[in-house]
């Protein structure tokens, strides 16, 4: 057993690339940031290589990089975020499910677009933003941003729910 080990975030990296590791993030070249309970810039995985990275990426004004922090508890990411919703952390998964349901159910954008099984796991993650903490308008730009910035956004997710290779994998299917 090893408490820093990220075994989960290994095997959902098994699931869906056939290669157990642990993935080195880039925020520096992402546009668009969305932090699940993965306080990247205190305590998760690498904060002081991330911390530099994000900094990197916010020099800018003009073409700095957006953060959206869903926390459970107050963290470093959450208040350098230009949003932060607090999250109970029963609905993280709430989060990356909801993402993935308003990107490709209800705009349709992605390889599993139209997939009826697709359509059918996701859908009771419709509206999702009612059962969180951050408005409509708020989350419908978020997801936006994610389209728009396709190839060049990030989503990261340290403290899933009951930390399952399943959750990370979707996390994986939504980047």
């Amino acid at each position: 057993w090893e408490p820093l080990a990220h075994d989960q975030i290994r095997l959902g990296q098994k699931a869906s690339y056939g290669e157990e590791v642990v993935p080195f993030y880039r925020f520096d070249q992402a546009k668009v940031i969305v932090s699940v309970d993965a306080d990247f810039l205190g305590t998760w995985m690498a904060p002081t290589t991330f911390t530099r990275q994000f900094a990197e990426g916010r020099k800018n004004p003009k073409t700095m990089s957006k953060l959206v922090a869903f926390d459970s508890s107050y963290s470093l990411t959450g208040a350098n975020a230009d949003i932060r919703v607090r999250i109970k952390p029963s609905q993280q998964v709430d989060v990356v499910m909801g993402l993935a349901h308003d990107i490709v159910v209800k705009r349709g954008f992605g390889k599993y677009a139209g997939q009826s099984q697709v359509k059918t796991a996701l859908e009771k993650f419709a509206n999702v933003s009612a059962r969180l903490s951050i408005s409509p308008s708020n989350w419908n730009k978020l997801v936006e941003d994610l389209i728009q910035n396709k190839g060049e956004s990030l989503i990261v997710a340290g403290g899933l729910a009951g930390q399952t290779a399943q959750a990370h994998e979707l996390q994986i299917a939504v980047n």
